[in-house]
C-alpha cells in the first residue's frame, strides 16, 4: 500500500461564524500503480482531503501512513522540517488547476525544477525533464517560455514536472479545470497513460464525473464523507 488515511476529520471557524466540518472520518487506502478520481461538488471537501494526503495541511484528527511509515498523526507531522520537505519532493507529484510555472524559465526548465532542487545538478534534471516533456508531446517546445504555450501545453508541462522525481503519487487538483473539453480530455488519458507507463499512482480530483470512466477506481466526496462511486 502507497497511502493509507484513517479517520481524517478537518473543520473551520470562520470569524464571527460557526465551524464548518469539511471532512467527517474519510477513510481511504491507495494502492501501487493504483489511478483514483475522487469526483464531487464543489465545497464537498476533495481539495481539503488532497491537501491533507499531500502533506500541504493537517487534520484535526487522523491519521497518515505513507508506505507504512506515519507522516502525521492528528495535527503534528512525524517528520521534520528538513524531512518533511524531502518527502514531498520526492515522494509525491502535484498537479494544481492552474499550472504554476514560472513565467520567466522555459518548459525544460520548468520540468527540471524539482530535480535540480533535489540532486543540484542542472545538466541532469534537464535529461530528465527532456525525457518527460517528448513523452507528453512537448519535444518541439523545450525552450518555449510559459506564455509562448497554449492552456492545454502548459498543463502537460507541469505534469512532466510532477513527474521529474519518479515519485510513487501524484495528487491532482481539477487538472482540466481551465481547460476547454477537448483539452480536458486528451490531459486526463495523459495523465491515465503516464500512471501506466511510470507505475505511479494517481489521486485525481475533479467535479466531472465522465472522467472517473478512465480511472481504476471511483469515489465519490459528498458533505465531507467519501463513498464508493461507479465511474458513468
Amino acid at each position: 500500500m502507497i497511502l493509507s488515511a484513517s479517520g481524517l476529520f478537518k473543520s473551520y471557524l470562520p470569524k464571527g461564524g460557526e465551524r464548518i466540518e469539511i471532512l467527517r472520518g474519510v477513510s481511504l487506502d491507495i494502492a501501487e500503480n493504483e489511478l483514483v478520481t475522487i469526483v464531487g461538488a464543489s465545497g464537498s471537501g476533495k481539495t481539503t482531503l488532497l491537501n491533507i494526503l499531500g502533506t500541504l495541511d493537517t487534520p484535526d484528527r487522523g491519521e497518515v501512513q505513507f508506505q507504512n511509515t506515519p507522516v502525521f498523526r492528528d495535527q503534528k507531522f512525524q517528520l521534520s522540517g528538513t524531512d518533511l520537505a524531502r518527502f514531498r519532493n520526492t515522494k509525491i507529484g502535484f498537479i494544481f488547476q492552474f499550472h504554476h510555472l514560472l513565467e520567466d524559465f522555459t518548459a525544460i526548465e520548468n520540468a527540471a525544477m524539482p530535480n535540480f532542487i533535489l540532486t543540484n545538478d542542472m545538466a541532469a534534471a534537464k535529461r530528465a525533464a527532456e525525457t518527460l516533456l517528448v513523452s507528453v508531446g512537448l519535444g518541439d517546445r523545450l525552450t518555449h517560455l510559459p506564455s509562448e504555450l497554449s492552456g492545454g501545453e502548459q498543463q502537460r508541462v507541469a505534469v512532466a514536472r510532477a513527474l521529474v522525481n519518479r515519485p510513487l503519487l501524484v495528487l491532482a487538483d481539477e487538472p482540466s479545470g481551465n481547460l476547454d473539453t477537448q483539452n480536458s480530455e486528451h490531459l486526463y488519458e495523459l495523465m491515465a497513460s503516464l500512471a501506466r507507463e511510470q507505475q505511479t499512482s494517481f489521486v485525481i480530483v475533479t467535479h466531472n464525473e465522465r472522467y472517473a470512466a478512465l480511472s481504476g477506481r471511483s469515489l465519490r466526496m459528498t458533505d465531507g464523507l467519501l463513498s464508493a462511486s461507479q465511474p458513468d
